[in-house]
């Protein structure tokens, strides 16, 4: 079963299922089969931000969410505004496979509306300091760079709740998970008065918090972030200690000086103690051990990634294929000079032995054929083809940079690793658009906004990159 099958296979399972289950019984309902296909399911399970594992079960979160109550203090911002921002207040207990601004809330019956409003970023971001970069539901998030942007949220309008209940600061709004909604939250106040009468029941809640809380820092979650902790902590919470909603997260977390919140290389927020350092923690990856692993793995010469695999070189088949469509939209016919100008630019010969080539060309024109055939006139839209060029010229500069790297003999150990991880983030980023562009192209929908996002995006990496890769290249001695 190839890999995308695999993972759609495993997220169909785990939308559905509501009560826990064992590896036997996720690869058996989804027909996997194999020792390394199982592994896979595994592995897949344990990055889930879906469920816990404890021991040989695995618990999805509509098993042990469902009717928790949770505490919210709104901000003066938002009770002023008259509006509330979820952010990452109500993670993990967002629908399955949704982002924060999928929720609802549900007042006297009523479903509340939500809005588009503009804000800036130091308005906004202490709501979202929890959350990974990629959830963070900033709606024209291309303009998150520029200084002093309007960034664009959905909020949902609690104003006539905060009339209701002349609310003001200090009181709170307490949530619980619908039973017959999914992803709704029926919302209930509570005042400051009634909140200190329960003192002595919200400090047993919160005592109960900490200690599922510590349970989780001192053990082991694979591929941890903070949204995956704070599941992990709802999961071991006790909930006879739990009569009543703790303090809100956002207070708790920050009367506790002993833990902070720092980010991955790669936007991930992920939940510490204060007094440890992240490199130690080994929850970055090792940029040099990455790059020995995929040395390690024996390249298949029957395929365009296999050649370029054996020959060093950095480039895969979706930039290829992307280089193809960018030909082919332009009118031109195969040659293979041109795309191996592309590829390996940079380099003062090819090296590559005449019967490599040979089955490098063969592979080159087939895929070529493949995507001229494939390719409608009529789907010639100039923001894809503009935008897939962007890309083409950034990627070129990454890998004209990597090339560098490699004739300079510098070794991996010797590169600041969390900035070549950040490029090695970005290129993945830029492949998985141009895999998406293609997808776009040949046979998708176009959304002219989205399309335009990834070219603002790429406007600004354009001139962010050379500075951030001369940045590394001075750090090792190398000037251009």
């Amino acid at each position: 079963m190839y890999f995308e099958e695999m993972e759609d296979a495993v997220n169909e399972f785990l939308s559905a299922r509501t009560e826990p289950f064992s590896l036997e019984d996720i690869c058996k309902t989804a027909k996997i089969e194999g020792d390394k296909d199982r592994e896979m399911v595994g592995l897949l399970l344990t990055n889930s931000k879906e469920i816990v594992k404890e021991q040989d079960r695995y618990h999805p979160k509509k098993s042990f969410l469902k009717g928790l109550p949770i505490r919210i203090n709104p901000t003066d911002f938002e009770i002023n505004n008259g509006i509330l921002v979820p952010g990452h207040r109500v993670i993990p207990f967002q629908p399955f496979g949704e982002l924060m601004d999928e929720v609802s809330f549900r007042y006297k019956s009523n479903i509340l509306e939500t809005k588009v409003m503009s804000f800036k970023m130091h308005e906004i971001e202490i709501y979202f300091s929890l959350m990974d970069f990629d959830d963070i539901p900033i709606l024209n998030v291309e303009d998150i760079l520029e200084d002093g942007a309007d960034l664009d949220i959905d909020v949902h309008d609690f104003r006539k709740f905060y009339d209701d209940h002349d609310f003001k600061q200090g009181d709170s709004v307490i949530f619980r998970l619908s039973q017959d909604l999914e992803g709704v939250f029926d919302i209930e106040y509570d005042s400051k008065e009634d909140f200190t009468q329960d003192a002595f029941l919200v400090k047993q809640s919160d005592k109960a918090f900490i200690e599922a809380f510590t349970r989780v820092l001192d053990g082991f979650i694979g591929f941890p972030s903070a949204e995956k902790q704070l599941l992990c902590t709802y999961f071991y919470l006790d909930k006879d200690k739990w009569t009543v909603p703790g303090t809100g997260l956002e207070d708790l977390l920050n009367d506790n000086h002993q833990v902070t919140s720092s980010a991955l290389h790669d936007g991930t927020k992920v939940l510490h103690y204060a007094d440890q350092d992240l490199n130690d923690l080994g929850l970055e990856p090792d940029f040099s051990r990455i790059l020995e692993e995929g040395m390690d793995v024996e390249p298949d010469l029957d395929t365009l990634n296999g050649i370029l695999q054996l020959l060093g070189n950095s480039n895969d088949e979706t930039l290829v294929r992307a280089f193809l469509l960018d030909q082919i939209a332009e009118g031109k016919s195969y040659d293979y000079q041109t795309i191996a100008g592309y590829l390996f630019k940079g380099l003062e010969a090819y090296r590559m032995p005449a019967e490599i080539q040979d089955k490098f060309n063969e592979l080159l024109e087939k895929e070529f054929d493949s995507l001229f055939n494939s390719f409608d006139p009529k789907r010639f839209f100039l923001p894809i083809i503009s935008a897939r060029k962007q890309i083409l010229k950034v990627a070129l500069q990454i890998a004209e940079f990597l090339r560098l790297l490699d004739e300079s003999e510098v070794e991996p150990n010797e590169l600041p690793q969390k900035e070549m991880l950040q490029i090695m983030e970005f290129d993945g980023i830029m492949n998985e658009t141009l895999f998406n562009l293609e997808q776009i192209q040949l046979e998708g929908e176009v959304d002219l906004k989205s399309i335009r996002s990834i070219q603002k995006m790429m406007e600004k990496m354009e001139k962010e990159l050379p500075r951030r890769l001369d940045s590394i290249l001075r750090s090792v001695g190398i000037k251009q």
